[in-house]
């Protein structure tokens, strides 16, 4: 696991870290950063203290989540952005560590596309184009034609089929909400 972090953090070098969940390390005193316990070898608590400073990540949780202990933990190598932190009962012996923090996920906008409108297929005229394009290919093809040359020109005809007889629309590029339709907006409009 260890290995994983730091290979992640190299890979995505100015991303935001959070790390969190049940670290069970009740030897260190998260405040001090110091190893404070024996139910643990000292090593092991070593290496993770080490693997936080060397990533350049901070442990904000400095209050007890199990007994006295610490053992939950919330990692961030943007303690900035954290906006409150606090501990709230939980359904085992553990308490619930709740961050508030201010994030806005970045949404990657879609490339239009063309999408093609099956529904309303005349599938009669396909039928009968493809026959017809198959009938001359067949009539056309000759023994010094390649495999890969035939394929071309079926794989080029049929593209063009579709094309011409399969009505289509293009997407938009900009991000919208599939269930907000015109009523939604209207409404929404309206409420301000």
């Amino acid at each position: 696991m260890l290995l994983e972090l730091t290979d992640l953090k190299l890979k995505f070098k100015n991303s935001t870290f959070w790390i969190s969940g049940d670290l069970n390390l009740p030897d260190i005193d998260w405040p001090s950063m110091t190893i404070e316990g024996k139910m643990y070898p000292k090593e092991m608590n070593e290496i993770f203290l080490d693997l936080l400073n060397n990533l350049g990540l901070d442990q904000l949780v400095n209050f007890p989540t199990r007994k006295d202990n610490i053992s939950d933990i919330f990692c961030t190598n943007q303690p900035n952005l954290k906006t409150k932190i606090k501990s709230i009962p939980g359904i085992s012996d553990h308490n619930i560590v709740l961050v508030d923090a201010i994030c806005k996920p970045k949404r990657d906008t879609q490339c239009p596309h063309k999408i093609f409108l099956w529904k309303k297929v005349d599938l009669e005229k396909i039928k009968n184009i493809t026959k017809s394009f198959i009938y001359d290919l067949l009539s056309q093809t000759t023994l010094e034609l390649t495999i890969d040359q035939w394929w071309i020109k079926f794989r080029d005809g049929i593209i063009k089929i579709i094309n011409d007889n399969i009505p289509s629309k293009m997407t938009k590029s900009k991000y919208t909400n599939p269930w907000a339709n015109k009523e939604i907006d209207s409404l929404c409009k309206k409420q301000r």
